[in-house]
Order: C-alpha cells, then sequence, then structure tokens
C-alpha cells in the first residue's frame, strides 16, 4: 500500500508549484483556476509569505492533493490578489465566458461578505485531491490535519462548496462541520472547537 504524507508547503517550494498545477486540474471550474497556474502560484506564494498555509498531499515526492487555509489571526491583500496578472481575467473570461465568470464573482463576494462573520475560523479556501488517487481517504486525511492544526491554534474551522456538490458536503459532515449559511450557489460549513 503506498504511504501518503501532508506537509506543510514553503513560499516559493516546488510544492507550492507542484499543488497549484493540480489544483488547476482538479478545480478547473472555479474562478481562480480560470486565470491560470501562474496566478495560482502567485496566490499561494502571497498566502504562505503572510503566515497562511498550504498542506500538500504526497506520494513519494509528487504531489497529489492539498489543501489552501487562511488563517482568522493573519492578514492577506485580496485586492492583491486580484489585481495580479490582469491579463489573467481575459483568460477568465475565455473559459467561463462573461456571464458565467460574472455570476461566479457575485456569488464569491457573497460567500466572502458571509464569511467575515466567522472571526474565530480559519478557512479552507481549495481542498483537491488527483483523481487518480480519490476514494482513498485522501480529502479526509487532509481535512483532519487542518482540524488538527486549526485546533492546536484554538480556532475552529469554515469551508463552503457548491450546493450542487454533495459529496463534499457529506465529507465535511462526517468530521463535524455544520450548515452556516447559503448563497444562490453555495453553502458555508463551519467547525468550532470541540
Amino acid at each position: 500500500m503506498t504511504k501518503h504524507h501532508v506537509l506543510v508547503a514553503d513560499q516559493n517550494s516546488s510544492y507550492l508549484d507542484a499543488a497549484a498545477q493540480l489544483h488547476e486540474t482538479c478545480l478547473r471550474d472555479t474562478v481562480t483556476s480560470a486565470r491560470g497556474q501562474r496566478n495560482i502560484q502567485y496566490s499561494y506564494n502571497h498566502l504562505t509569505h503572510h503566515g497562511h498555509t498550504v498542506y500538500v498531499l504526497t506520494e513519494e515526492e509528487t504531489v497529489v492533493g492539498g489543501l489552501v487555509l487562511v488563517a482568522s489571526n493573519r492578514r492577506y491583500s485580496p485586492l492583491a490578489l486580484l489585481l495580479h496578472r490582469p491579463e489573467s481575467w481575459i483568460l477568465a473570461i475565455r473559459r467561463l465566458g462573461f456571464s458565467d465568470l460574472f455570476s461566479r464573482l457575485r456569488d464569491l463576494l457573497a460567500v466572502r461578505r458571509r464569511a467575515r462573520t466567522l472571526k474565530s475560523h480559519d478557512y479552507i479556501v481549495a481542498l483537491f485531491v488527483d483523481e487518480r488517487v480519490r476514494r482513498q481517504g485522501l480529502a479526509r486525511q487532509l481535512l483532519e490535519r487542518a482540524i488538527n492544526d486549526s485546533s492546536a491554534r484554538g480556532v475552529g474551522l469554515a469551508v463552503d462548496t457548491a450546493l450542487s456538490n454533495v459529496a463534499a458536503q457529506s465529507l465535511y459532515s462526517s468530521l463535524g462541520f455544520v450548515g452556516h449559511s447559503r448563497t444562490s450557489k453555495s453553502v458555508i460549513l463551519t467547525r468550532s472547537l470541540e
């Protein structure tokens, strides 16, 4: 049986680059992925520089999954993430179409407004596992690491997912997450400290 390890990726590490590539592949329909791999790499480096965490799941030295966590007690610049590589928005329009991109952005802003009320929660902004190794409990392994680390810091966890993503909602529920609020396309789930 293959052994998988959850590691915390350092800023500018090759693990971040590999995770960004996998993020784009696994979460193809997200606004972040639609802006391209270089934009994801910048986001990961920006977040890790500001003390946030990118967990990578490895199988032998290959990245096969990741979880991106924004810490509740750390700052970062969402504006810097939005304005980095402005030409990437053209790529996003090409990939998603203008009306779909606008609809997703509107929902994303609604999610972020609701998430701001969660002061004592770290926020999972991305969770992904390579499709070749899914159904092995690897997303659960990433989540358990994030739960343990956030609990050790004395905070809960929050995450949003598509209303249509019943499998993800079931996984989060099995780990103690409960519904917090909804938008037209997403549900925000939280897990408080035990």
